[in-house]
């Protein structure tokens, strides 16, 4: 299941900044900054390999392609199915220009 590591992770300090606003913690609002940041910040650390940039743009397309409410883990599934897509689509990007040279 994409995200299964990223939902495996500690969401404590989430959890707890939710309850303080009185929010569901099992919705997610990446259009809040600190909650667009919680998540980039989550995925990077847990996957180390992975470069910001292509996290930021696949959380940003996941907010274009959804509406809020949104549930945080769907949110976070569709996000990291996202990433795999876009790093399939750059290995694919660089073989096809190896074969063309």
């Amino acid at each position: 299941m994409p995200g299964s590591k990223i939902l495996s992770a500690s969401w404590e300090t989430y959890d707890k900044e939710k309850q303080s606003l009185e929010q569901d913690k099992d919705i997610f609002f990446p259009e809040q900054p600190w909650e667009f940041n919680y998540l980039l910040d989550i995925i990077v650390k847990s996957e180390p390999g992975l470069d910001a940039i292509t996290v930021i743009l696949s959380i940003r397309k996941i907010m274009r392609d959804t509406l809020a409410p949104r549930p945080r883990i769907k949110f976070v599934q569709a996000v990291m199915q996202n990433i795999r897509e876009r790093e399939t689509q750059w290995v694919e990007l660089k073989d096809n220009s190896k074969m063309a040279s």
